[in-house]
Order: structure tokens, then sequence, then C-alpha cells
């Protein structure tokens, strides 16, 4: 299986590296002879390019040289995940995670109390492989579009379509800030509050029932909490009001993720990770997760180690222009930039 990462459609170690990350393994080691160093790689040129894709991916890389070069081997290991998000339960008819799952058609929006459309002619599909980062100035519709993701607004023109069962999630802008209201509450108290009602997740075994024990229900919430860097040695007896920016974030990603979404919507909320850390683990959590992911943020090292694709609002037109990663680095930001001034 590791094999197949270095056959024709290995375009180089980016392709290399997204390939172990989809396999979900720990660790990979690839015999390397010759017929299947990729597209003419040579061991010396490429190591640190390498080198510099696992990196972002969160992995490490090392060359093991023996005596014969058909015996040289590629071992890639991935750091230790200290953020996992669940993985979306799958839905009928959906065989790989790039087919769509949600489609925008020639869609608008206008708000009752304006004259123009703040958004309009948007065509879009949405996978749950989608890794988009949304741009445009303030006032852009950036919120608004996101929203209609989400299904929390309608169009006003046009259609929004998903496939059935598609669980979707919006993390609004001010989401950290309204915690405020649960600041005597702890966060297990918060989640458990949170989670009533059933989960439809991947694994039937780990479905949460309603009535279950609050034992259980208390249990079950710790057990989540951890896998989003919120165990009971970083928390400990704190209440929500003691937390910091950062693990109140955690707490609202956590929240939004309790009914294991197969898309996402992050509003601003990466600007809550401001740590380094912290937004090493929010990125590799992204990038391992199996559903869908469009964010805003301010941080473009953030956007550009996770965002495949720049989504780009003209504030003058409404219009949405979208510019895969290839061309992300040129038109992208000059749009962006026109778009904000």
């Amino acid at each position: 299986q590791a094999k197949c990462f270095l056959g024709p459609k290995c375009s180089g170690p980016a392709t290399l590296v997204q390939g172990l990350l989809e396999t979900q393994e720990e660790s990979v080691t690839l015999p390397m002879p010759p017929e299947y160093v990729p597209n003419g790689w040579t061991m010396r040129e490429d190591h640190s390019s390498l080198e510099q894709h696992v990196q972002h991916a969160g992995a490490s890389v090392s060359w093991q040289r023996q005596t014969s070069p058909n015996h040289t081997q590629l071992v890639v290991e991935l750091a230790e995940a200290r953020m996992v998000f669940p993985p979306p339960a799958p839905l009928h008819g959906v065989n790989h995670r790039s087919k769509a799952v949600l489609r925008l058609k020639d869609m608008s929006f206008q708000h009752s109390a304006t004259t123009q459309p703040t958004i309009k002619n948007v065509n879009l599909d949405v996978s749950q492989a989608t890794r988009a980062v949304l741009m445009g100035g303030p006032g852009s519709g950036k919120s608004t579009l996101m929203k209609i993701l989400a299904g929390q607004l309608r169009p006003t023109h046009g259609s929004h379509a998903h496939v059935k069962g598609l669980q979707m999630a919006y993390v609004p802008q001010d989401s950290v800030v309204g915690l405020d209201k649960y600041a005597h509450e702890t966060p297990v108290q918060y989640m458990v509050r949170r989670s009533q009602g059933p989960r439809v997740v991947e694994d039937p075994e780990h479905m949460i029932d309603a009535c279950q024990t609050e034992h259980a229900r208390l249990a079950n919430a710790h057990a989540f909490l951890a896998d989003f860097g919120l165990g009971p040695e970083s928390l400990g007896n704190n209440r929500i009001g003691q937390l910091n920016k950062c693990m109140k974030a955690r707490l609202v990603l956590a929240a939004a993720m309790w009914q294991a979404p197969h898309l996402i919507c992050l509003d601003c909320l990466v600007d809550s990770f401001e740590a380094l850390e912290d937004l090493t683990d929010l990125a590799l959590a992204i990038k391992r997760y199996k559903g869908g992911v469009v964010f805003t943020t301010q941080d473009e090292s953030f956007h550009d180690s996770v965002a495949a694709d720049r989504w780009v609002i003209d504030e003058t037109f409404g219009t949405l222009k979208v510019y895969p990663r290839s061309a992300a680095r040129t038109a992208a930001p000059a749009a962006a930039e026109a778009a904000a001034a």
C-alpha cells in the first residue's frame, strides 16, 4: 500500500505526505529502489523539499541508506496528534471524499434592509475534502456565506442543495466571547449540557444515548474534551471563566464537533489560537480531518499551510472567485487586497 505513494500519480513530496495522512497511519517505511523514485527525484536533491512538506504535515522524515542503492529506505513518521476531530458518519452514495456533498447554484443573498445583494451569482461545490479560506474586506459577506453554507440562512435567489444526512456546523465570530455567559460552569458541565440527544458517528459502537446515566455522560464528555487538548491535566477544576482565550476556543470547537459534522465553517475562530503550538495543533487536526473545512483568518501563514483553495469575495460586486492552491499565491492575494480596498 505504501508503494502507491510513489507511483505515476505521485507529483512530488506533497503528494507522498498527503497519501500518508489519508491512510491515517502513524508511520510508514518506503523502499526506494530506482523504479519507485517518482518523476526523476534524486535522494540528495529532494531531501530538503520533502522535509519541508512533512514538517507542514506534522511529520518527520529520514533517509536510511545501506550499501546498495536498491536498499535505500525513506521513513516518514507523523507527529503525535494533540487535537483530533471525530470522523463523520458515511453518507449514502458518497464513495469518496472529493465528491460534492453541498452545492450552491446561482446563489444570491440580500438582507431585507439593503437595496443590493451582499453576495450574488455564487456557484460552489463543497466536498469532505474541501480546505478553503474565505477572504474579503469587512462587510463583504464572509459570515453571510458561511451561514448559508451551514444552512443557517436561506439564499434569496438560487439554490442550496446537499446530500441526505449531511451534518453541518458553524462557529460564529463571537463564539469565544459568548462563553462568558457560562463562566460559572466547568467545561465538562458545558459539554454535558450541549450534548443532549444522540450523536451520529462513524462507529455505531460509540453512539451516545440521550438516556445514558449521568456518570456515563460525564465520562464521555471528559474523553471528548481530551481529544481537543482539554484533558484533566490542562483543565484542572477550572471553570470556563478562568480559561484563557485559546482554551475557550478549543472548547467552542469541541462543542461544534460534537455531532461529528461532515462540513464545518470556522468564522475567525483560528485567530483565537495565538500560540504557535496551538496553531500547529489546529492545522494538523484540520489536515487529518475526514470532513470539509471552510474558515476565515487573518493569519496568512496558517491559511498558506492549510487551505487548498482561496475563496475571495469582491466587496464591490458581491461576486466570489475561487483560486486553487496553484494560483493562490499570485492571483488571490491581489484580488483580496482589491476587495478590501
